[in-house]
């Protein structure tokens, strides 16, 4: 199968990107963390008071981690592919053959379908994750009724990928 894919990716697509992929694993253990933070705060208020404010302290600051890492990371994405001056970004162009080759502006890649580890479905876009923070994103507007042979056509190529994840 033989399929070329052209699109000019939205802030849409990359912030979906950054909150829902990249940085999910970020902010699931930093709620985790300042919730047990919190707790050990409150239980510790009245028998360990410099214990407290530590814990305090601690909770504050994976707070702001919370709040800050996924707004750097998009802040990075954005100035690494934002190559135009009208504030657009370059089209990109996503083949499917017998490898997946990727081209926005002055970065290429290409990658085998061996190479794909996570396969992930967003509201905005599909993305190829063939590393833990590496990955290529595709539209799915161009397949209409074709889009569950493609994603037969990428399990099947895919050996690494069981299954596509909705997130």
């Amino acid at each position: 199968m033989d399929l070329e894919i052209r699109f000019y990716p939205t802030d849409k697509m990359y912030k979906e990107y950054v909150y829902k992929v990249l940085c999910r694993d970020i902010v699931v253990c930093c709620i985790v963390a300042a919730t047990v933070a919190g707790v050990s705060m409150i239980v510790c208020m009245k028998s360990e008071p410099v214990l407290a404010i530590i814990e305090g302290v601690c909770m504050v600051v994976l707070l702001i981690i919370l709040f800050l890492a996924p707004k750097d990371t998009l802040k990075r994405i954005r100035t690494a592919n934002m190559q135009t001056d009208s504030g657009t970004y370059p089209e990109c162009v996503v083949n499917f053959s017998d490898t997946v080759k990727m081209t926005e502006g002055k970065y290429n890649i290409e990658i085998t379908y061996g190479q794909v580890c996570r396969i992930f479905r967003l509201k905005s876009c599909n993305v190829l994750m063939y590393a833990k923070e590496k990955g290529i994103l595709y539209v799915r507007d161009n397949f209409g009724e074709k889009e569950e042979d493609f994603e037969v056509f990428l399990l099947e190529k895919c050996v690494n990928v069981k299954y596509i994840k909705n997130r």
